[in-house]
């Protein structure tokens, strides 16, 4: 069984192991926004 990955998800998966460090970096940035959104949105006065 070969399973072949195209388009974006190709993309993602290249960029995730020739620049893991990065992909770290940026994957951490992206969760920590998304945290800070969602408290700013769903925070109570």
């Amino acid at each position: 069984l070969e399973i072949r990955k195209s388009g974006f998800e190709q993309s993602i998966f290249r960029v995730a192991h020739n620049y893991s460090f990065l992909y770290g970096v940026f994957a951490i940035s992206l969760a920590m926004l998304t945290g800070w959104l969602g408290r700013l949105i769903f925070r109570r006065d």
